[in-house]
């Protein structure tokens, strides 16, 4: 979104005054939001940036909750097999954001994700 780019949301008043709750599984994002940016992380706190003029157009709250991956009723369709998924331990993950910053690419994209994307 652009700002002054056409939005319903903002148009119509359809969150006016009110908070909009957003579940994600993507802890980069959850958390450059919480922070209201990352200089490590352009693209993402582009994103943010785009977000905060919509509330601000809309008047209106957003409010990102983090979900576990394994929680998001959305994600399950591009799980396979996720007790076999590999995970980092937490304190791992911040050393890692921390030192490089976040990912920008799904390398561990299943086969399934890929064949719903394409056809």
């Amino acid at each position: 979104m652009q700002l002054g780019e056409r939005n319903p949301i903002v148009e119509q008043g359809m969150a006016k005054g009110k908070v909009v709750v957003v579940k994600v599984d993507n802890k980069v994002l959850f958390h450059i939001h919480e922070k209201g940016g990352s200089s490590k992380q352009q693209i993402i706190t582009e994103i943010c940036k785009k977000l905060f003029w919509m509330q601000v157009q809309g008047e209106f709250k957003l409010q990102l909750q983090w979900v576990p991956s394994r929680e998001n009723e959305a994600d399950r369709i591009t799980r396979e097999l996720v007790d076999d998924d590999i995970r980092l331990h937490a304190k791992v993950f911040q050393e890692i954001l921390i030192r490089w910053g976040g990912v920008f690419r799904d390398l561990m994209a299943s086969y399934i994700c890929i064949r719903q994307c394409t056809t």
